[in-house]
């Protein structure tokens, strides 16, 4: 065998390996690139969700901010396609980042709104009612704790709806008994008098919350 032919075979094997190391170079660059996808795929749902949630907050009146720019980095990318081809994996996982990064500084804006809008919610009721509900009181107490639990989780969209749900269940109850409870105590009035040591705490909040009569209500000695 001629020195000539070794040379030649020995190119021809550098080729075949340079090729073989190039292809290697490249499939691992495939898997890195659809490995990045598949995270931004992740974090394009979790997005998707999350937006969802702040629409429905903003519709109850939760005090949210302002949504950032989501539509620069989707244009940036599609730039990106369309100069050089396909993205590298880097160039997505730069993408990825930046998305986690979006999605959790909106996560907890949005729980901090939910917490503010629910608290001031549960505030509204006119819990100091409840001891005057009677066998009900320990229901009516639960739902309250249970509101109360909510108000500090973050929010889902099941769970901005069951708290409204609830919500109504315990202010229409503490309704009832204040509308009621207040034409009885105002029964025992005598010529529109009644003596302080007749009348409980809980009454007394009973008529101090009844917006018909608190410009009624005065106290006076004899």
């Amino acid at each position: 065998m001629s020195e000539t032919t070794l040379a030649d075979d020995a190119r021809r094997l550098a080729a075949i390996a340079r090729a073989k190391r190039e292809s290697e170079t490249d499939s691992q660059e495939q898997r890195r690139l659809q490995a990045q996808i598949d995270k931004l795929s992740v974090e394009l749902t979790k997005l998707g969700a999350a937006l969802e949630i702040h629409r429905r907050l903003g519709e109850i009146g939760a005090p949210v901010h302002n949504l950032p720019d989501l539509g620069s980095a989707p244009r940036d990318l599609r730039d990106q396609i369309n100069r050089t081809g396909r993205p590298t994996w880097r160039h997505i996982n730069a993408r990825v980042i930046r998305l986690e990064r979006v999605n959790s500084e909106l996560a907890a804006a949005d729980t901090q709104a939910w917490a503010s809008w629910a608290d001031g919610q549960i505030s509204n009721l006119a819990t100091t009612l409840i001891p005057m509900l009677g066998f009900d009181r320990r229901n009516t107490e639960a739902r309250v704790l249970t509101l109360q639990k909510s108000a500090g989780k973050p929010p889902s969209l099941a769970a901005i709806d069951e708290f409204q749900a609830l919500w109504r269940r315990v202010r229409d109850d503490l309704a009832e008994i204040e509308s009621a409870g207040a034409n009885a105590v105002l029964n025992r009035f005598v010529q529109g008098r009644i003596r302080l040591s007749d009348i409980t705490d809980e009454e007394l909040e009973l008529l101090r919350a009844d917006e018909t009569l608190r410009d009624q209500l005065y106290l006076s000695l004899s």
